[in-house]
């Protein structure tokens, strides 16, 4: 609903789009159009490529320019507006938006639905049921290099704590 009206012609895509769910959605919902599902995760591209027919899958980073200047009508941010700042560095997603722009047709639109981290009045509480995965950040940093794949469910949990700057977490093993 929030695209507003879109040509059967469109060109959207799905910047972070992860596994490509909500990109295959889209793709259903406006079948004229051409919806690429854009990720820097290899890993996700390979598991949206084993459930992905209607979009088209876009290896590249969303905040640097992957699409023409003036070649999308369409560009949505569904929830990875965090992950962009979070795990490309702060100012990331800024740099996002600047080059979204210069791919947006004139006129064209761009979406951002996100969600904003707790208050940090209450804990945040929450049963880990792996224990697979590398605890300590060095353990998965190659030549500066941190290997998010690689950690656990703990210290991913720590790594976003901390890098949405000071919420507060317990965690239940």
């Amino acid at each position: 609903p929030h695209f507003g009206e879109v040509p059967d012609d469109a060109k959207i895509v799905d910047a972070g789009s992860g596994t490509g769910l909500i990109a295959e959605a889209v793709a259903r919902e406006y079948r004229g159009a051409t919806v690429y599902a854009l990720d820097t995760s290899h890993e996700l591209s390979e598991r949206a490529s084993e459930d992905q027919a209607l979009t088209e899958l876009v290896y590249g980073d969303a905040a640097e320019q992957v699409f023409p200047d003036d070649s999308i009508d369409i560009m949505y941010y569904s929830t990875s507006g965090h992950e962009i700042e979070s795990f490309g560095g702060q100012g990331r997603m800024k740099q996002a938006v600047s080059v979204t722009f210069n791919e947006l047709v004139p006129g064209g639109r761009i979406v951002i639905r996100d969600f904003v981290k707790p208050d940090g009045n209450e804990p945040i509480y929450m049963k880990i049921n792996s224990n697979g995965g590398y605890d300590d950040p060095k353990d998965a940093t190659n030549n500066g290099v941190l290997n998010y794949n690689l950690l656990s469910t703990k210290a991913l949990l720590e790594r976003f704590r901390l890098e949405f700057r000071g919420g507060t977490a317990s965690c239940i093993k």
